[in-house]
């Protein structure tokens, strides 16, 4: 089994989530693909080194891509900016902010 930080279905619930998103204070998340592969994710969100890093699968590999599949109106870089933010409640504030424009 695979266990993420957090997982998110799109549409229906189906036996795996589409999306699952890992915090990892240690390198290693390209070597952790291969289990989400295993149950088919989609795609796969690692914050690692101050960095989110976005995988796609396709054919049966994951590819890393610069914007989500799934979720492509969401800013990737107005997120990475906001979760490196020290107050959760300036993060909200200049997403909410960043969103509506």
């Amino acid at each position: 089994s695979f266990e993420p930080d957090e997982s998110y279905y799109i549409g229906e619930k189906k036996a795996n989530p589409d999306l699952a998103i890992e915090i990892n204070i240690t390198s290693g998340s390209i070597d952790k693909l291969e289990k989400y592969k295993r149950f088919n994710i989609t795609e796969v969100w690692f914050w690692e080194n101050n960095q989110l890093s976005l995988y796609y699968l396709k054919n049966d590999n994951y590819e890393q891509i610069n914007q989500s599949e799934l979720l492509p109106d969401v800013d990737i870089d107005l997120l990475a900016s906001c979760v490196l933010m020290p107050y959760i409640i300036d993060a909200r504030t200049a997403f909410i902010k960043g969103i509506k424009k």
